[in-house]
C-alpha cells in the first residue's frame, strides 16, 4: 500500500499513521466537510489474492452498511467507507484516549477489572443478538475514550473480511484473530459466540495477573498449548484472589466450548456479580487433557505452516493460553441484573496517549438499591424537527398535533450521571413508605384519575374515590402480584421525595431523552421502526394500525401495565427499560412550551419555575406517537393517575 499521508482520500486528508496491523492500517484524518478528526482504517489488500479482493469489494458496501447499524455506546461505531486503489476503509471517530493494552502495566484490582469489562460483554451481548461474533477480541480493540469509558472497536474488520467468500484467508498467510485470545477451536475456523467468551476470559486473566496464561514463539505453539496444558489458576499470581473470581475466569475459559458460558448474558451476569463482591459458583465437569480432532486439526495447520503458509497476521501482543484438566467445584450463578457503566458512542476514536490507570466509577449508594446504569458526558441531539416527526406518525396516525414543544432539535452537552435501569416499582416504592410513614397526594386527597376505555388521553380519565397506589384503579384493585410492576398514582412530589430518601434525584428532562435514545436520532430507545411487541403501550383500542398479523390487538401481551424489564428487545441504547411505554416518568423540569428556543447548551435544567412538571414516555394507555422519544407531556405538581411513575437519577 502506498503512503497515504497528506493525501485525501474523498473528504477525509489524512494527517497521521496511529498504527499498522496485518488486516489494516490505521490513520488519523480530518473530516473537511464536518471540521472534526477521525479514524480512517485502510485494509492491507496487498494481503489477498486478486480474486479474494474482489470478493471482498463487492461484499464491502453492503457488510459496512450493515455494521453502520450496529448502534450500542460501546461500540465504536462506523461513520462512513469507501475505497482507495482498490483498497476498502472504514471511517470511525477519532477516540484520543489510547487503548487498554497501553494501559496494562501489571496487575489491576479485580473489581477495576470486572467494571471495566462489563461494558465490553454488554456490547457484545447486543452485537450477538444481532448475529455479529467480532473474534478479535483483545486489550488494543477496547479503545478508552477521555473520560476513561471503555469501546470495543474492530467489528467491521471480522464481519467484513471473515465469510463464506474469504475463508480460504489462510492460504493466502492471513487469518481472523490473535492466537493469543483466541479460543481452541477457533483455529480450525470454528467460532460462535463462545469464542468470544472466551476471548473476553483471557482479556480479565490478562487484567487480573498482569499476564497472559501462557506464552511461546510461535501462534502455533500457542495453539497446541490451549490443547495440551492446563490452565495455570490465577490464584498463584495473585494473593488473596477471591476464589469467585477464579471460578469465572475457569469457567470462561474452558477449553470445550461446550463447558464454557454458552451465552455473553451468562457472563455478564457473572461479572455484575463480581463487581457485586457476590459469591458465584458454578459446576464444572472434567475436560480431556486433549482432543484428537483438534489437534489432528492444528497438526493439518501446521502442514501448512511448514509449507510456508503462514496462518496468522496480528499485531503483536505477547500472549498465551491453556485449560484446566481438574475439575473445580462450584454452582451454577442466578442471573442479577448488573450495574452498568456505559459510554457514549459520539466522541472519538483510536490513538497511544498518556498512561494511566483504568478509571472505574463505582454506583451511588442508595436506600432502594435499585439497578443503575451509568451514562458518561457528552453531547447528544435533544428534540425533533417538527415537521419530519409529524410526517413519520400521520403514516399511522389522523391525529398528529402536539410536536411543535419538541423543537427546534438542539444539541446538548450532558455532565456524567446515574439513571436507574427500571422504573420504580411498587415493592422498592413500599420501602419508602415504611420508613417515612408516608402519605402520597392520591392518599391525601382521597382520589386517583383513572383511565379507561375511549380513544382520546386528554378526556377520558375520572376521578375515582379510594384510588392510590395501593389500589391503582380504586378500593375494588390491589398491587398484590404486581410487586415488579411499576409504582402509579404517584405525583411529581411523590416521585422527588422518594428519590430524595433512595438518596438520588429526579432525571432532568434532557438527562432522560439522552439515556432513552443515546446520540442516534431515533424515535424510539431501539430505532425509528415502530415494533409493537417492544414496549407496553395502547393496542387495545386499536387507535393504531399495529396488530399481529392474527388480528390480534393484543401485541405487547399486558392489558394495562407490565413488570418491569419485560421487554428486553425494546432497551434503550444504554439498556434501560421500559423508556417507551409501561407508565410515563415525572421528570425534574418545570415545563414551557416554548423552552427549547433559549435553553441553554450545557446541563440544561428547564425553566426557573412554572406551572406544570414534565413526564415523558407514553404509557401502557398511550397510542404510538406518545411512545416518540422526542415527545413532552406535563401536569401538576400534584396530579396523580394509574399511567404515570418514574425512576431515579443521581450524579457520579
Amino acid at each position: 500500500m502506498s503512503n497515504l499521508l497528506n493525501q485525501s482520500l474523498g473528504r477525509y486528508h489524512i494527517l497521521e499513521q496511529l498504527g499498522e496491523g496485518g488486516m489494516a492500517t490505521v490513520y488519523k484524518a480530518r473530516d473537511l466537510n464536518l471540521e472534526r478528526d477521525v479514524a480512517v482504517k485502510v485494509i492491507r489488500a496487498e494481503n489477498f489474492g486478486s480474486a479474494i479482493l474482489e470478493r471482498i469489494l463487492k461484499r464491502f458496501e453492503r457488510e459496512a452498511k450493515s455494521l453502520a447499524r450496529l448502534t450500542h455506546p460501546n461500540i465504536v461505531p462506523i461513520l462512513d467507507y469507501g475505497e482507495t486503489d482498490g483498497a476498502p476503509y472504514l471511517v470511525m471517530p477519532y477516540l484520543p484516549g489510547g487503548t487498554l493494552k497501553g494501559r496494562l502495566k501489571g496487575p489491576i484490582p479485580y473489581r477495576e477489572a470486572v467494571q471495566m469489562l462489563i461494558p465490553i460483554a454488554q456490547a457484545l451481548v447486543h452485537a450477538h443478538g444481532q448475529g455479529i461474533v467480532h473474534r478479535d477480541i483483545k486489550p488494543s480493540n477496547i479503545l478508552i475514550t477521555r473520560t476513561g469509558e471503555p469501546m470495543l472497536a474492530d467489528f467491521g474488520i471480522a464481519k467484513i473480511l471473515d465469510s463464506e467468500e474469504t475463508r480460504d484467508l489462510t492460504s493466502t498467510g492471513v487469518g481472523i484473530g490473535t492466537p493469543e485470545y483466541m479460543a481452541p477451536e477457533q483455529g480450525l475456523g470454528q467460532a460462535d459466540e463462545r469464542a468470544d467468551i472466551y476471548a473476553l476470559g483471557i482479556v480479565l486473566y490478562e487484567m487480573v495477573t498482569g499476564r497472559i496464561p501462557f506464552r511461546a514463539d510461535t501462534p502455533m505453539a500457542i495453539l497446541l498449548k490451549k490443547n495440551q496444558e492446563p490452565l495455570p489458576r490465577p490464584s498463584q499470581f495473585v494473593s488473596g484472589l477471591p476464589a469467585s473470581v477464579e471460578n469465572v475466569l475457569i469457567k470462561a475459559l474452558a477449553r470445550d466450548p461446550n463447558y464454557r458460558y454458552q451465552t455473553m448474558q451468562e457472563l455478564l451476569d457473572a461479572l455484575g456479580r463480581l463487581g457485586r463482591d457476590e459469591s458465584v459458583t458454578v459446576e464444572m465437569p472434567r475436560e480431556k487433557k486433549n482432543s484428537l480432532w483438534i489437534l489432528a486439526g492444528i497438526g493439518g495447520l501446521i502442514a501448512l505452516a511448514v509449507c510456508g503458509i503462514g496462518l496468522f497476521a496480528v499485531g503483536k501482543l505477547l500472549a498465551s493460553d491453556s485449560q484446566p484438566t481438574e475439575s473445580v467445584p462450584f454452582t451454577q450463578p442466578v442471573p442479577v441484573s448488573p450495574i452498568f457503566t456505559n459510554p457514549p458512542a459520539w466522541t472519538e476514536s483510536p490513538v497511544q496517549p498518556p498512561i494511566i490507570n483504568p478509571t472505574v466509577t463505582p454506583a451511588p449508594p442508595s436506600q432502594d438499591q435499585a439497578g443503575m446504569v451509568y451514562i458518561p458526558e457528552g453531547e447528544f441531539r435533544m428534540g425533533s424537527d417538527t415537521e419530519t416527526t409529524k410526517n413519520f406518525c400521520k403514516e399511522n396516525h389522523s391525529n398528529c398535533d402536539g410536536f411543535a414543544d419538541a423543537s427546534p432539535q438542539h444539541t446538548v452537552f450532558l455532565s456524567a450521571f446515574w439513571i436507574d435501569k427500571f422504573e420504580v416499582t411498587n415493592s422498592m416504592f413500599e420501602k419508602f413508605i415504611n420508613a417515612k410513614n408516608y402519605k402520597t397526594d392520591a392518599e391525601k386527597d382521597g382520589y386517583g384519575e383513572v383511565w379507561e376505555g375511549g380513544s382520546s388521553i386528554v378526556e377520558d380519565s375520572q376521578k375515582v374515590s379510594g384510588a392510590d397506589w395501593r389500589h391503582p384503579t380504586g378500593p375494588g384493585s390491589s398491587i398484590s402480584g404486581l410487586e415488579n410492576h411499576p409504582v402509579v398514582q404517584v405525583s411529581w412530589r411523590d416521585a422527588k421525595l422518594y428519590c430524595q430518601w433512595a438518596g438520588k434525584r429526579l432525571p432532568t428532562e434532557a438527562e432522560w431523552e439522552m439515556a432513552a435514545r443515546g446520540n442516534s436520532a431515533s424515535y424510539f430507545p431501539w430505532g425509528s421502526e415502530f415494533n409493537c411487541q417492544l414496549g407496553n403501550y395502547d393496542d387495545e383500542r386499536n387507535i393504531d394500525s399495529f396488530i399481529l398479523e392474527n388480528g390480534s390487538a393484543n401485541c405487547d401481551g399486558f392489558a394495562r401495565t407490565a413488570p418491569v424489564g419485560s421487554f428486553l428487545r425494546g432497551k434503550s441504547p444504554y439498556d434501560l427499560f421500559d423508556m417507551s411505554g409501561n407508565v410515563w416518568e415525572w421528570v425534574a423540569d418545570w415545563y414551557d412550551k416554548n423552552y427549547y428556543l433559549s435553553s441553554p447548551s450545557a446541563n440544561p435544567l428547564g425553566p426557573s419555575d412554572g406551572t406544570m412538571r414534565v413526564y415523558r414516555g407514553g404509557s401502557w394507555f398511550s397510542e404510538m406517537k406518545y411512545l416518540y422519544v422526542p415527545f413532552r407531556q406535563a401536569n401538576p405538581p400534584s396530579y396523580h393517575d394509574d399511567i404515570t411513575g418514574f425512576r431515579c437519577a443521581a450524579n457520579p
